[in-house]
């Protein structure tokens, strides 16, 4: 089972390193942890993380998510809630959520995007074959991108009506928007 989920983030790995040939970020934590795989896209000052996590799960009942952090460190509990309602009924795609920390009256912002097990499936090991839904992975490719310009786009709007800071390319902001999509 790790041998598939591997190969997906695998291969949107190798996807990300052509898009963004110096925006891709490591996240060293998951090599500590046999079930778990990720990395970071870090572009137009947004971070992206892209990870599966089959701790737990059956062996066909995976996804890989791709969390794209938009804000942390807001001072706004409710701002950032009543535009991620709203930028929710313009997208097809994806949803944008916000993390409240109400002891510490910070939120986060994030958009993120669920890819199942069965994608990969059939873009691996399709019916007829290796490379029978070649368009599948053209599909899965523009899911990845639209992550990322998502969290520049949404981190310019949420920044500037609401204040807090970008997520930057670091493996302690991957840690905390890991933290933030997790939980």
């Amino acid at each position: 089972m790790s041998r598939s989920v591997e190969r997906a983030v695998g291969i949107l790995r190798q996807w990300a390193e052509s898009d963004y040939p110096s925006g891709v970020v490591d996240m060293t934590v998951f090599d500590l942890i046999d079930t778990q795989w990720g990395f970071g896209i870090h572009d137009q000052g947004a971070l992206t993380l892209v990870w599966a996590d089959i701790t737990d799960r059956p062996a066909d009942n995976w996804s890989v998510q791709i969390s794209s952090g938009l804000a942390i460190d807001v001072p706004d509990l409710v701002g950032p809630v009543q535009w991620a309602n709203a930028a929710n009924r313009q997208v097809v795609v994806g949803k944008y959520f916000c993390a409240l920390a109400y002891e510490q009256k910070m939120s986060a912002a994030v958009y993120e995007t669920s890819l199942p097990t069965l994608y990969f499936d059939l873009l691996f090991d399709g019916p007829h074959g290796p490379g029978t839904f070649q368009r599948l992975g053209g599909w899965l490719r523009a899911l990845q991108r639209n992550n990322v310009v998502a969290a520049a786009e949404g981190a310019r709007e949420v920044i500037g009506s609401y204040g807090g800071r970008r997520f930057g390319p670091t493996e302690a902001d991957l840690i905390a928007l890991f933290t933030v999509a997790s939980a």
